[in-house]
């Protein structure tokens, strides 16, 4: 029998506590400003100032530790014969490889001016002591031209720096997030309260919006998904109906279409426009069915059938089929203002319109007294009921 264990497992790795996002927002930071500083190196330098680099770098740093600090230090020479040897300077070098006896090769050749001038010697002098402070301040002005190392880097620097801001909101955002769930534990299943920021974030909301009385932002359903159902539940007046307007409003904005079925005509009033909509409604006149006759004839084709009756007001239409008989009702005033049972009361003058399909396919239709749909009957020539009606 398997033994069943409770409670999480132990682990003997402990999670940090300490600002772990923020901590590698601070190292990635580091990261790129290196990165920023060597291509700086690499392509913002000359040949010769990239070989000086390491020492002005270390006489800089040792002379402003000390002022009399001493070390020792090769500089590059250029000469010929019957020239005077002296230091080299950015012209007289470019990016190459001079080969020197037990080491590796140098990393610079001699430049075209420096051989036109008679140059044809390239070499490091033998160590020499100097003093760090003085050497710094001669590279500086003879190599770099009086630029000191920041001045040098200051732009690498900076990038390095506006990226460590960038990073820092976010990470410690993402720090206190997680020192919650480390105090208050984590959510694994079940339902969560959420902002609308925090929703749309979740689902990838990006379709239909829907407005939250005090909220900023739009409580939004993904566009993949406004093709299902969606279901709105709440109490008599809780906004179902202002819910499915701020749907309809966004719908007729950004140019698409929707159907809405609408018994009450809550909807109609507010968004029929006979420019740009329809009513699909064979037994109103504006229904684009073809030409519609106030009173009920003869038809031979079930097409015919629901443009027959008609009323200038949306009506409740069933059509229930058996065999080869069809049956239809509509519930009409003596106004032809359309309506409903539930909306008569007795003596108001509501009739209710019943219309009999035959097998010989004529169509026979007659005011009768108002009655409850399970009342209305549709019978044939004997009296014999052929089906009830459950639209009217």
């Amino acid at each position: 029998m398997a033994t069943m264990h409770w409670g999480r497992k132990e682990t003997i790795i402990f999670a940090p506590h300490g600002a772990v996002y923020t901590d590698g927002a601070v190292i990635f930071a580091v990261i790129l400003t290196g990165l920023f500083v060597y291509v700086h190196f690499t392509f913002g330098n000359t040949p010769l100032q990239r070989f000086y680099t390491p020492i002005y770098i270390r006489s800089s740093v040792a002379g402003g530790v000390s002022a009399s600090r001493k070390d020792k230090y090769r500089f590059v020479m250029i000469g010929a014969r019957g020239i005077r040897t002296r230091p080299a300077t950015d012209v007289d070098v470019r990016d190459g490889n001079t080969p020197e006896p037990g080491t590796k090769p140098r990393p610079l050749a001699l430049s075209q001016s420096a051989l036109q001038a008679g140059y044809d010697l390239l070499y490091q002098d033998p160590e020499r002591t100097y003093i760090d402070a003085p050497l710094s301040a001669y590279l500086s002005r003879a190599i770099y031209g009086g630029d000191t190392l920041f001045d040098i880097y200051q732009v690498p620097l900076f990038f390095g720096l506006v990226s460590l801001l960038i990073q820092l909101p976010f990470s410690i955002q993402k720090d206190i997030w997680r020192r919650k769930q480390m105090r208050y534990g984590r959510r694994l299943k079940g339902t969560e309260r959420v902002t609308p920021k925090e929703f749309n974030r979740k689902v990838e909301g990006d379709g239909l919006g829907i407005k939250i009385d005090g909220l900023k932002d739009m409580l939004r359903i993904p566009a993949k998904a406004e093709a299902q159902h969606v279901q709105i539940i709440a109490d008599s007046g809780g906004g179902k109906t202002t819910i499915i307007m701020q749907m309809l409003r966004q719908i007729r904005g950004r140019g698409d279409s929707a159907i809405v079925y609408d018994p009450p005509l809550e909807y109609k009033r507010r968004f029929y426009d006979p420019k740009h909509n329809i009513i699909l409604n064979p037994l109103d006149r504006r229904c684009p069915t073809g030409d519609q006759p106030k009173n009920c004839g003869q038809v031979r084709k079930r097409t015919q059938l629901p443009s027959r009756c008609s009323s200038p007001q949306p009506s409740v239409l069933g059509i229930v089929r058996n065999s080869r008989y069809y049956w239809h009702g509509c519930a009409q005033r003596d106004d032809f203002d359309c309506g409903d049972e539930r909306r008569g009361k007795s003596g108001d003058g509501l009739r209710q319109r019943r219309c009999s399909a035959f097998r010989d396919g004529g169509l026979h239709c007659q005011n009768v007294p108002s009655k409850s749909a399970g009342e209305i009957l549709d019978q044939d020539d004997s009296g014999r009921v052929r089906s009830v009606d459950p639209t009217v």
